[in-house]
């Protein structure tokens, strides 16, 4: 019998969503899985379909340290495998091994919300051992603050620092169209044709973001070092902009984030 080391690294993921209603959260997405021979020979891939997750135990989504799980999705309501190899490679072996790699592996989602949001537009990466699916939060308090308590009937109100809470308001005024531009350097220096794709995901309380009112775009459509990003949006708020770098072999090789705010000018 020929010794196989197989490794499947995750090479993009397809509409994938999380909503978190009345204390349920509901998960679902398609995640493709790049299959290889000791990580050198491509020789197939596998996707991997989840629909319908929900839980609604609040301790299921316990919060621990910024980067770190928060919880955990369990069990998977339906978790359907499929495997595609090259022709090749159509063994019985090289499959279970692979499908064996693929249902052991853990999906740690990265959201792009607060808890305390109703819409989840979350990015998944491949990591881990265990075949459960946990979730981790980015705790950056990038969004609107909570609105400050009432004062208490003969407790003058508290004035905010610097006009902050002003802004605020200002920010969740209303609907806008802003374009807003930024230029920044991504260096992607360890591989060569790279393509860069772009994830947008809003900030704020909303609970019913409207996609089709938000435009994100790349200023110049050649890559290079220096990437002009523009957006344009009917709807106020921080954009938290996750931009994937993929080599010629369409792995993902580098991420960077970047938070764009849309205000009321």
């Amino acid at each position: 019998m020929t010794a196989l080391n197989l490794s499947v690294s995750q090479r993009r993921v397809n509409s994938f969503s999380a909503t978190l209603e009345n204390g349920t959260m509901s998960v679902g997405g398609e995640y493709e899985f790049k299959v290889s021979n000791d990580g050198l020979i491509p020789i197939g891939k596998i996707n991997i379909r989840i629909d319908d997750v929900s839980i609604s135990e609040p301790e299921a989504l316990l919060i621990s340290d910024e980067n770190k799980s928060i919880g955990r999705l369990s069990p998977l309501s339906t978790q359907t495998v499929t495997v595609e190899f090259n022709e090749e490679f159509e063994d019985s072996e090289v499959i279970e091994q692979a499908r064996s790699i693929c249902e052991n592996k853990t999906i740690p989602l990265s959201t792009s919300s607060l808890l305390r949001g109703r819409v989840f537009n979350v990015n998944a990466s491949s990591s881990g051992e265990y075949n459960v699916l946990s979730l981790d939060c980015d705790l950056t308090p990038t969004s609107p603050s909570l609105p400050e308590p009432e004062p208490s009937p003969g407790q003058p109100s508290q004035p905010p620092d610097s006009g902050q809470g002003q802004q605020e308001n200002d920010r969740l005024s209303g609907p806008s169209v802003i374009t807003v531009n930024t230029t920044e350097q991504y260096v992607w220096s360890d591989f060569d044709d790279s393509t860069v794709t772009f994830n947008w995901a809003l900030l704020s309380e909303r609970s019913d973001p409207n996609p089709d009112a938000t435009e994100l775009a790349l200023a110049d459509e050649e890559i290079s070092n220096e990437l002009t990003l523009s957006l344009t949006s009917q709807v106020q708020g921080d954009f938290l902009i996750v931009i994937e770098a993929y080599n010629a072999n369409q792995e993902l090789a580098d991420s960077v984030q970047k938070v764009v705010s849309v205000v009321a000018q």
